[in-house]
């Protein structure tokens, strides 16, 4: 349970994190002398509750959100009192330069299943919109299957959500998450395809890795409900590895040369194209970085947790209903 758990909140280290004494990889805080972990960062109910208020999205890791310092600037920090801007300032105190990269993968997560069903139903009218507008060198996209795919995951989703009400859930998250382990693959392999293809269109491989983002997480949530913790792990060690494998070569001069070679403004000259685009891609790619660095330190807090032997329901359910912190650090 928390209370069993050592924790704080961020701004414990922010002298550490200034001064660079204590380093942030991913959602973990190490010395930066002897590498040694000092804590693991995890996302509260709290957090998605005041994102949600200033319309903004987990699983949303792109330029659109606002950085974290047009928030603390802005109107937003005016929204929610005193929390959303606390939420603000430890997110900069962590050295998270996109508010959205951070609410895509703080720990497990501690959104609903409801809630990120209505975030698939929404991707999955972005697609469809994306799919429709696009020209014909796109035709392909249209004849993958992935609207069944998509039905499929929304399915799952709302059947982890309701396994609630039964008995014995625990055997129903596990085949839940097994059949998401297949629909996560697919989503992986037809980003990787349309990385390989001569035509890109970058809206839609933004979404569609929105949509891979919370295929995994709700695979991560189900086996930490069922209390497997260890089978957990080594999910998680798989899913970092698969992000490392996908995301790695998507560098910023890649996206910004696929970019500007499938881009319908003929009107301007192609390296100024380049120029334009090499910004955005930058900024993409970076945030591609921090969803796989955030990944590959997963598996580390399910260790954290198997090593206080804490239940992996309880944990979630209090991290759910946590409302003092969007974000806790949970000490070694």
């Amino acid at each position: 349970m928390l209370h069993d758990l050592a924790f704080s909140i961020p701004e414990k280290f922010a002298g550490g994190l200034l001064d660079g004494s204590i380093v942030r990889y991913g959602t973990l805080l190490k010395d930066a002398g002897s590498g040694q972990i000092l804590a693991h960062l995890q996302e509260t109910g709290l957090a998605h509750q005041l994102l949600s208020k200033v319309g903004l999205h987990s699983f949303t890791p792109w330029g659109a959100v606002a950085t974290v310092a047009d928030m603390a600037s802005s109107g937003y920090a005016n929204v929610q009192l005193h929390q959303l801007k606390g939420m603000v300032e430890a997110m900069q105190v962590l050295q998270y330069a996109n508010i959205g990269v951070a609410a895509a993968g703080l720990g497990v997560s501690a959104v609903g299943f409801a809630v990120i069903n209505r975030r698939l139903k929404g991707l999955k009218t972005d697609i469809e919109q994306l799919t429709a507008r696009m020209e014909k060198q796109f035709e392909a996209l249209n004849d993958t299957h992935w609207r069944e795919h998509f039905s499929r995951i929304q399915v799952y989703v709302d059947r982890a959500d309701r396994a609630f009400q039964l008995a014995e859930p625990k055997s129903e998250w596990l085949m839940i998450e097994a059949k998401l382990n297949e629909e996560s693959s697919y989503l992986a392999h037809t980003l990787q395809d349309h990385l390989d293809s001569h035509h890109f269109d970058v809206e839609w491989f933004k979404q569609l890795t929105s949509s891979l983002l919370l295929c995994d997480s709700v695979r991560m949530k189900c086996l930490v409900h069922a209390d497997e913790l260890k089978v957990a792990r080594s999910t998680a060690s798989a899913v970092g590895m698969g992000y490392t494998e996908l995301f790695d070569s998507i560098s910023a001069t890649r996206l910004a040369d696929k970019m500007t070679r499938c881009s319908t403004d003929i009107n301007q000259d192609e390296r100024a194209l380049f120029r334009k685009h090499q910004q955005a891609a930058q900024l993409i790619s970076n945030h591609l970085q921090e969803v796989t660095d955030a990944a590959i330190s997963k598996p580390l807090l399910i260790e954290h947790l198997i090593d206080h032997k804490v239940s992996g329901s309880r944990y979630l359910e209090q991290i759910a209903a946590h409302d003092q912190h969007p974000g806790i650090l949970l000490t070694t």
